[in-house]
């Protein structure tokens, strides 16, 4: 073997080495490059589902305050039924005299979430339709998928008709709701609640 042919085997290993350790760097920074993409997909993933849980957390809490002031006019009504039974059955000028001494005092509810200031909250929005709406079954369908609640809820909503039949949502709601009521050619104003 002479030297250049020592020289030439010496040099074609080398450049096989070098070869070989490209590849391996390579494909090293492809895995890391792969794995950077898998976890920032599963980052995005689970930002959007953590979106989501918050809005139906919102959703849930919105419904809430809604069934809450549902159930204090279903107390009020019932309040009022007793009033005009009492004043009917014991007389006025008698049930006067027997209540002077009980004082009376107003009850109001504030929508959950409304007592913090210092919390952050967007606005909320009520829709409004100034007409009588006919219900369709596709109406209440997507009605009651755009607000998340039953299709009878979204029944006695509509029985609001006219006036509001919605109460403090958020504005993407308020825009969905609105866009499905002109779909059905029936107008609505969104009005902002003053909070």
């Amino acid at each position: 073997m002479t030297i250049y042919t020592g020289l030439a085997l010496t040099l074609l290993v080398g450049i096989l080495i070098g070869l070989l350790v490209a590849r391996l760097s390579v494909k090293k920074s492809l895995y890391k490059a792969t794995k950077v993409d898998d976890l920032e997909l599963q980052l995005g993933e689970k930002e959007l589902e953590m979106a989501e849980f918050k809005e139906q957390v919102s959703d849930h809490f919105v419904e809430t305050a809604d069934l809450i002031n549902n159930l204090t006019q279903s107390y009020k009504a019932v309040y009022d039924h007793l009033e005009k039974g009492a004043f009917s059955l014991v007389g006025a000028e008698n049930l006067q005299k027997r209540l002077s001494d009980v004082k009376a005092e107003s009850v109001r509810l504030e929508y959950i979430g409304l007592k913090r200031p210092e919390v952050s909250r967007e606005a909320l929005y009520v829709v409004e339709l100034p007409e009588s709406v006919t219900e369709t079954p596709t109406l209440l369908s997507s009605l009651s998928e755009a607000l998340h609640i039953s299709n009878d809820q979204a029944k006695n909503l509509l029985k609001r008709a006219p006036g509001v039949i919605t109460k403090a949502i958020s504005l993407k709601k308020a825009e969905q709701v609105e866009v499905i009521l002109k779909a059905q050619d029936i107008k609505v104003n969104l009005n902002a609640v003053e909070l």
